[in-house]
């Protein structure tokens, strides 16, 4: 579960990130956890980024949405509640508009719900806007992150209205998928995003970039600027919270944003 809010909250984003675990490697750590069971919580402000890592595992119900982490509980879909006590956060999402970034049946799903989230927690208060993702992969003996591109860049971009979208892009390959909304369309989705670096921090993570990113409703152009400082929860990358300016249907707009990126 993934949050991104304005800039005038005390929190700019937050991720809730479960992982089950896996006996040899599995197909989906192209979401980035292998391995071992993992419970993760990550959040930024504009100065500090705040962190919560165990090692543990979850139970899910089989016919309801109902995962259980020790002191977590995630109920429901696409109305969600999360709880937690370590650290102590409360979260209510609501998310609707879903696609897949892939869909191959036994083998590796990924998808990703856009909504609305309002979170209490102990580092802050915030409403924006809610990303709910699933991964599932198979179990094999095959080490997919080792074939993943050595560069890659996903945006997630908030605009002032609220409204969602986000794209990935694939250095030194094509652009790849990308879905939501802008603002004044409907959800749909498109062929990913283009990204060009203009600047870098000491560690080589993108500070300023421009991009591109394509929905069928319309293409959205603008220059980004990272708000707040980088997560390193990715090998060569990190997470971090942006803000951006640009143009969509001829229209100037404007807003933040959340990126997870692999720089080397």
């Amino acid at each position: 579960m993934i949050g991104v809010f304005p800039a005038e909250s005390s929190l700019r984003w937050m991720k809730v990130q479960l992982y089950s675990g896996a006996t040899r490697h599995s197909l989906a750590a192209v979401e980035g956890m292998d391995r071992s069971p993992q419970r993760l919580v990550v959040a930024a402000s504009k100065d500090e980024v705040f962190r919560s890592d165990q090692t543990m595992g979850f139970t899910a119900a089989d016919d309801e949405w109902d995962v259980r982490a020790d002191d977590l509980r995630w109920a429901g879909y696409p109305h969600s509640t999360l709880t937690c006590s370590r650290p102590e956060i409360r979260i209510s999402a609501n998310a609707r508009d879903a696609f897949a970034w892939i869909s191959l049946p036994r083998t590796l799903t990924y998808w990703t719900a856009f909504g609305t989230m309002g979170v209490e927690s102990e580092w802050g208060n915030a409403e924006g806007s809610a990303l709910i993702e699933h991964a599932w992969g198979r179990d094999s003996r095959f080490n997919v992150a080792r074939t993943m591109p050595r560069r890659w860049h996903w945006d997630v971009l908030r605009f002032d209205d609220g409204s969602t979208c986000a794209g990935l892009s694939l250095f030194g390959v094509a652009a790849a998928r990308s879905g939501g909304r802008t603002p004044g369309t409907r959800f749909s989705k498109g062929l990913g995003l283009r990204v060009r670096v203009l600047d870098r921090d000491a560690g080589g993570i993108s500070s300023r970039w421009k991009g591109r990113l394509h929905l069928r409703s319309g293409s959205v152009t603008y220059e980004a600027r990272a708000a707040t400082p980088v997560s390193h929860e990715i090998p060569g990358g990190g997470f971090l919270g942006f803000e951006f300016e640009g143009s969509c249907a001829g229209r100037a707009v404007s807003g933040t944003g959340f990126t997870e990126v692999r720089a080397r």
